[in-house]
Parts: structure tokens; C-alpha cells; sequence
């Protein structure tokens, strides 16, 4: 890896570039700050539109890197599903307990919302429901 200070950058943001992908960012990212770098050695000439233009251009190298970061996160997604599908294959009646278990846990969870939806979520099946009273018999015999 070169000395340059950019190019070090450019090789640690690559990091979250997806794999397969990498090889070519990294080669048009370098390619595009060695043309900066000429650009930079006439910082000086340059006026501030074109200074703006090139710090603008330069900080893009960091946001193609994390658009392509799904891209990555879809590969490794798709990696763990098809080591979790041949892990349950080699151990059938593992997978059998655990979607058992899940179907188990999903129907309670979804019994146990119904009813609390029933009783206390819904309103009341009456017409008026805010004008319902409760009248309570006083034990201490006050009048």
C-alpha cells in the first residue's frame, strides 16, 4: 500500500465494500484521486468554485462505498441462509423441534392477543358506551 495518506483511506473505507466488488472500486477510486492530486497541486490557482467542486467529488469515494454496502449485506444474508439450510438438513429432527417450536410460540402469542384484544383493547358493544354506570352497594349502612 502506498504512503499516501488518501490511498490509506481509500484502502480502510474499502472495507465495507462488498468483496466481489472491491477489486474495481478500489482501482477507480485511485485512479480518480491521483487526478485530484493534480488537481490539488494547483490549489493554489484554482478558484473557490473549483475548490468546492473537488472537496465535493472527493468525499464521494465514501458514499459509493456505503451505497454498495447492501449489496453486501445481501450476500452475506444469503451466505447464513444457506449455511442454517444445510446445518438443518444434517439434523432433521433438530429442525423439526425448532419449527415446532416456533409454531407453538406464534399460535400462544397470537391467542393471547386475540383475547386482550377482545377484552380490553376493543370498545364495548353497546350503543353509548361512556354513559354504562356500575352502581355499588355501600356495606357500612351510611345512607
Amino acid at each position: 500500500m502506498s504512503s499516501r495518506p488518501h490511498l490509506s483511506l481509500i484502502a480502510l473505507v474499502g472495507l465495507i465494500v462488498p468483496r466481489q466488488l472491491r477489486a474495481d472500486w478500489r482501482q477507480e477510486w485511485e485512479t480518480e484521486l491521483r487526478h485530484r492530486e493534480m488537481l490539488l497541486a494547483d490549489w493554489d490557482r484554482l478558484d473557490w468554485r473549483n475548490r468546492l467542486d473537488l472537496l465535493r467529488r472527493s468525499s464521494s469515494a465514501f458514499r459509493d462505498a456505503l451505497w454498495l454496502q447492501h449489496k453486501r449485506l445481501e450476500a452475506e444474508m444469503i451466505q447464513d441462509l444457506r449455511y442454517g439450510c444445510r446445518l438443518l438438513l444434517k439434523q432433521p429432527g433438530f429442525a423439526v423441534v425448532a419449527v415446532l417450536t416456533l409454531a407453538l410460540g406464534v399460535s400462544v402469542n397470537t391467542a393471547i392477543f386475540s383475547l386482550l384484544d377482545k377484552v380490553l383493547i376493543r370498545p364495548l358493544p353497546v350503543e353509548e358506551p361512556n354513559r354504562l354506570v356500575r352502581f355499588v352497594r355501600d356495606s357500612t349502612g351510611d345512607p
